[in-house]
């Protein structure tokens, strides 16, 4: 019976053994669960603040689109109102023109250029007048004084 109690006494430390070593391996797995959870947590709380970032973003990018739109649209009507202006101008830039060479037309006297000879006599006849101390006739069209 001695050997039965030593077997038995073998088999019991055998099996307290062995819960020792499940004891030991359950904690070692109870704390990784642990750290493991602690990391979740960490990182689901860096996940809530990346999506707040990026919901802050998103607004920020929507405002500017918004702004985008905004200037986009002024653009484009100072460039309708531009091409409007221009061609207003065109259109009265032709019809003073038009006027000048009707006006050009009913003037006999505008019909033929003044020969240049004819000019360049006029201009040497008033540099004398000039150099002798007379001041001849101002031009048509200028300001007597």
């Amino acid at each position: 019976m001695p050997n039965a109690v030593i077997a038995l006494g073998g088999l019991a430390l055998a099996l307290l053994l062995g819960l020792v070593a499940q004891t030991l391996a359950l904690r070692q797995a109870n704390q990784s669960l642990g750290a493991a959870q602690q990391n979740e947590a960490v990182c689901l709380a860096s996940n809530a603040d990346n999506l707040e970032q990026l919901r802050s973003l998103k607004r920020e990018l929507q405002a500017c689109i918004g702004e985008s739109n905004v200037i986009e649209a002024e653009l484009m009507a100072d460039r309708e109102r531009a091409a409007a202006e221009a061609a207003r101008l065109s259109r009265d830039r032709a019809a003073l023109q038009a006027q000048l060479a009707a006006a050009v037309a009913g003037n006999s006297c505008a019909a033929e250029p003044v020969p240049a000879a004819a000019v360049d006599g006029l201009r040497e006849a008033a540099d004398r007048a000039r150099r002798a101390g007379r001041d001849p006739d101002p031009p048509v069209g200028t300001d007597s004084g």
